[in-house]
């Protein structure tokens, strides 16, 4: 852990991960703010190894809600925002309105299902 720090009105953990020699990874650094109270990712920035900042992510709306499954409360990022440290004209912003936690049936996904929904 880098350090406890206010992120907003939130009072986050900043943590800073790095990879372990010799595995491939799309970013080996990544810095994370993580909501003191939940757990929560409020904040994710993404790093070359050089250390320069290549793509920050913010979630900034969690919703709570049941599941049967688990027979307990699951948070879900309501709003997750993408900016491209790079090409700062590129960001992305995903907004999840309803989310259905009932099990999927069986068959679905299989072989046969999905060279069906090619066609």
């Amino acid at each position: 852990m880098e350090a406890d720090e206010k992120l907003g009105a939130y009072a986050s953990h900043k943590l800073l991960l790095t990879v372990m020699e010799g595995v491939d990874v799309a970013f080996p650094r990544v810095r994370l703010w993580i909501d003191a109270a939940t757990g929560n990712v409020l904040k994710r920035q993404e790093l070359a190894l050089s250390g320069r900042l290549m793509r920050t992510s913010y979630y900034p709306k969690w919703k709570k809600i049941y599941s049967e499954s688990k027979g307990a409360d699951v948070w879900f990022p309501e709003e997750m925002r993408f900016y491209d440290e790079v090409e700062k004209a590129n960001s992305t912003l995903i907004l999840i309105r309803q989310v259905d936690l009932r099990p999927l049936s069986p068959n679905m996904f299989t072989k046969a299902w999905l060279e069906a929904k090619s066609r």
